[in-house]
């Protein structure tokens, strides 16, 4: 029940900091449209995200919170301060390296793209390496929050860090409004940071920092696998963006629209709960016997793929709906609201495959077994690189989309072969219990079928589909015994199953 409510509580938070997140890329679209400031607010926006997550961020949580979990309480602190410590000095070193470098690293994150005509950039992009560094601090922050599942003010930041970037843009006069998107992301990162620190203070026992701590010694390849691993996922959709970057002004923006929109359903739902049950699940997991690994397996898969599926058909079907309510009063033509529209409906269909991806790291890391992702993340990374760069040339940006789709898909079934192989499970097991699946799916595909064909309207179709997906996951509920029995009594009986 516990990690219900931590669930909920990690959901209402993303989900606050996801709908501010919508306001930003509306805020975004309606001052710059799909046009060349566009795409340079775009990559001024999520620069400091996109280091930290390469380098440090969901690699670093997927390691740093089972080893805290193995230490003795007394060693809390000095597991924060010597990480703290580490990531200060190198983000420190990076942000200055971002700086000098900067004409190298645009040439890769956006080689198609010249900036140096844009008023204040290079003034702003002083703001975006300080933000670097400040946003690195607050991740190894987060973990150790997350460990005491202290997920309120953790989770709350994205919220901060959004309204701090549309107030700004907002307040900006038109000439300037570049250089306040810089000071929206710093003034964000800053708060954000400030209000993870007051939460964890009374945690910290400043008499305990220097003792000494249980750490395997192969510590340092499993964090080095666990973060090459997370960074190889963002890198996949960075170099989406490079790729689009090459196709024309407007074209890296109009591809970062699109894979905004498929971020949320599962940034709502999935990631939610496996962050409230990772804690749980780093303890239990690597103390279960083979048929305990079974269950959890088959449960967190199953519920994975229905969830991923559901808003796999959401997206594809109502993707002309989803952007005109999200983007309807932003700066484009018709050709580019189809555009964006086109994309999101295949995007749509990598979500079953990145569900599984961040399914199965979440168990391999609960084990510490991040040694397993390493080769799976090369070989997709290089898949990619071939792929977007090769298929853009002939078919344009439906290449790159393709070849997102593409990756994602292999990456999964790479660690679903890999996860099943390591822990000896059964394959034939799990697609027996995955038969529930078929009949909410099916309800789903025919409800958004009869409302494609017969509903006109975008608020009717949208009230209809929600209808049809509680249908669709009522039925799931009552097919699926083993899920069902896992609910509370009071859900159970007002939900009659």
């Amino acid at each position: 029940m516990k990690q219900i409510i931590n669930t909920l509580i990690i959901g209402f938070f993303l989900l606050l900091g996801r709908v501010s997140g919508f306001f930003r890329e509306i805020t975004v679209a309606n001052n710059f449209g799909a046009s060349l400031e566009a795409d340079a607010a775009i990559l001024l926006l999520t620069l400091p995200d996109i280091m930290v997550v390469i380098l440090l961020s969901g690699g670093f949580s997927l390691v740093v919170i089972p080893l805290i979990l193995r230490n003795p309480k007394d060693n809390y602190t000095s597991l924060f301060f010597k990480y703290t410590k580490l990531v200060f000095l190198i983000f420190s070193l990076l942000a200055i390296l971002t700086y000098f470098l900067q004409d190298y690293l645009f040439k890769l994150l956006a080689p198609g793209i010249d900036f140096s005509s844009l008023k204040y950039f290079d003034i702003g992009f002083i703001l975006i390496c300080l933000s670097i560094l400040i946003v690195s601090l607050s991740s190894v922050v987060l973990a150790f929050l997350s460990s005491k599942e202290k997920f309120i003010t953790s989770y709350s930041g994205t919220l901060i860090f959004n309204i701090s970037i549309i107030v700004s843009i907002i307040m900006s006069s038109d000439e300037s409004i570049l250089f306040s998107v810089c000071i929206g992301v710093l003034v964000g990162s800053i708060l954000k940071l400030s209000f993870q620190l007051l939460e964890i203070f009374p945690l910290i026992d400043f008499k305990k920092r220097n003792l000494i701590l249980i750490i395997d010694e192969d510590f340092k390849s499993k964090f080095f696998t666990a973060v090459f691993f997370i960074s190889s996922l963002s890198l996949i959709t960075v170099i989406s963006k490079s790729a689009s970057s090459n196709l024309g002004e407007g074209s890296l923006a109009m591809f970062h629209y699109a894979s905004r929109l498929i971020e949320i359903p599962l940034a709502i739902t999935l990631i939610p709960a496996l962050l409230a049950f990772f804690p749980n699940l780093s303890k239990q997991f690597p103390e279960s016997n083979l048929e305990d690994k079974q269950k959890i397996f088959n449960y967190g898969f199953r519920l994975t793929l229905l969830i991923s599926i559901l808003f796999c058909l959401i997206c594809s079907f109502l993707s002309r709906e989803l952007i005109d309510l999200i983007y309807g009063f932003g700066d484009f033509n018709e050709d580019q609201f189809s555009t964006i529209s086109y994309s999101l409906s295949f995007l749509a269909f990598s979500l079953p495959a990145i569900g599984v991806v961040t399914f199965l790291q979440f168990l391999l890391s609960s084990n510490l077994d991040t040694k397993l992702l390493f080769f799976p993340s090369l070989i997709s990374l290089a898949i990619h690189i071939f792929l977007s760069f090769t298929l853009s040339s002939y078919i344009g940006l439906y290449g790159v989309i393709f070849s997102f789709i593409f990756t994602f898909y292999f990456l999964s079934f790479y660690l679903i072969m890999i996860t099943i192989k390591t822990y000896k499970l059964s394959l034939i097991s799990f697609l027996r219990s995955s038969r529930s699946l078929l009949v909410p799916i099916l309800i789903l595909i025919l409800g958004l079928i009869i409302i494609q064909l017969t509903v006109s309207g975008m608020f009717s179709s949208l009230v209809l589909t929600f209808l049809a997906c509680i249908l669709s996951l009522y039925s799931f509920l009552y097919l699926d015994d083993e899920i069902s029995s896992s609910l509370p009594k009071k859900v159970k009986r007002a939900l009659r199953i």
